[in-house]
């Protein structure tokens, strides 16, 4: 068994090799930088592989005899796509933490190429996707007639610089949900106020990934997303129309970007420690009965590296499905609470109630 760690000298590349390392796996090192892909293999005793994507021999190659690879490199709106290309060439199983919704529409347009190759496509293996996706997947277990799904999270007080590009080239799309099977654009976010654990929580719809990922899995046609308006989201939130356009614009973007080279790279070893996960989210039937359960789990970027990784190893085991993947639907509803300090709780159903200005 090989697995490979390519995009190993960024934040969420280095978190992962250090979860390897942990659980005693010897992954190679990869990435597009010889010399410091090189230092991280030397610093580890680890077989070190560099090479561009754009390079699709050197890439098909470099790939061959591995048997799946966990991509850390992003943003995956540009890498995502030639390194699946690679992967089903070389016969290698894929694994990301993307949790933009175009890259997962790609993949899963991909999904006969891959089931023809033998080939899983597992991409959103991090908190913004497997999380939410085997508590979709218990809640399926709970009411098979589910016909709506809401999840309500919480917000990262501090994000990584892969996060924050990722979220600001998606920053003047609408938020989507998804109503009878189908991607819709909202007009304008709607804001809601919850409790949980006895803590108000005033939360407003995102443009995340569960939709799409959550959807793909459970087949329940009507979902929607909300995270608590604090922290990085409340900044989003935030952002008046006009400067969305700005920011959408090819400058904005270099500008933007640039900015965020400047910054902290992602949440220190002290912030994550001190951190949490937590998404709650709710099953309604067209009856109108109701059911909820709440994800527990370690701080976002902690959870990333688990699942990323853990999910790498056992695709390398040959315990996945070939083709288009989703973490139930490659691994079971279990997944999850399979990884360290994870826990799924059924809870009683909370109140929503409509913001006033929402």
């Amino acid at each position: 068994m090989k697995t490979m760690i390519y995009g190993v000298t960024g934040y969420t590349g280095r978190l992962a090799l250090r979860t390897a390392l942990a659980a005693g796996e010897r992954p190679v090192v990869a990435g597009r930088n010889a010399a410091s892909v090189g230092r991280i293999a030397t610093e580890h005793g680890l077989e070190a592989r560099a090479f561009a994507l754009e390079d699709r021999r050197s890439a098909v190659e470099s790939l061959r005899d591995v048997d799946a690879v966990f991509s850390a490199a992003g943003p995956y709106s540009a890498t995502a796509e030639p390194m699946v290309a690679a992967c089903l060439e070389a016969g290698t199983h894929y694994v990301d933490v993307t949790a933009e919704n175009a890259v997962f529409e790609r993949l899963q347009s991909m999904d006969a190429a891959a089931r023809a190759a033998n080939v899983m496509l597992l991409p959103g293996l991090g908190a913004g996707g497997a999380p939410t996706d085997c508590l979709a997947a218990h809640l399926k277990l709970r009411m098979p007639d589910a016909s709506e799904l809401e999840f309500y999270g919480g917000s990262l007080e501090v994000v990584s610089r892969g996060t924050a590009k990722s979220a600001m080239e998606a920053v003047h799309l609408p938020t989507q949900v998804r109503r009878d099977g189908r991607l819709v654009p909202l007009a304008a976010p709607i804001r809601v106020s919850t409790t949980i654990d006895g803590e108000p929580l005033d939360c407003v719809t995102v443009p995340l990934c569960d939709v799409l990922v959550a959807g793909w899995s459970s087949g329940i046609p009507n979902i929607t997303t909300w995270v608590e308006e604090t922290g990085a989201v409340k900044q989003m939130s935030s952002v008046p129309d006009w400067l969305k356009r700005v920011l959408a614009t090819r400058l904005g973007q270099k500008l933007v970007k640039w900015q965020l080279d400047r910054g902290v790279e992602g949440p220190t070893d002290a912030e994550r420690a001190a951190g949490s996960y937590r998404n709650f989210a709710i099953a309604r039937n067209a009856a109108g009965d109701a059911v909820a359960s709440v994800a527990r789990g370690p701080e976002g970027y902690t959870l990333t590296a688990l699942s990323a990784f853990d999910a790498t190893r056992r695709a390398a085991r040959g315990e996945g499905k070939a083709g288009y993947q989703t973490a139930s639907s490659a691994f079971g509803s279990a997944f999850f609470t399979s990884l360290e300090g994870c826990r799924i709780e059924d809870i009683d159903v909370p109140e929503v109630r409509p913001q006033k200005d929402g």
